[in-house]
């Protein structure tokens, strides 16, 4: 491969290279924000009325797996 085959690839490398690092950013930004709302609406009443559904669900699901 020539000399500007080599600068072409290498172009195209960092350009991959800084691609991938926007969108790992862009997905840090987003798990940040679903883990802000998941905090968020655990901490409603809404949440905490229904934890005992959720909890009674749970435990039909385990013993429907072990029985």
């Amino acid at each position: 491969m020539d000399r500007d085959g080599h600068a072409e690839l290498d172009a195209l490398r960092e350009s991959f290279q800084a691609e991938l690092e926007r969108k790992a950013a862009r997905i840090a930004q987003l798990e940040q924000l679903v883990d802000e709302t998941h905090l968020g609406y655990r901490s409603t009443l809404s949440w905490k009325l229904t934890a005992p559904l959720r909890a009674v669900g749970r435990i039909r699901r385990a013993l429907r797996r072990s029985g």
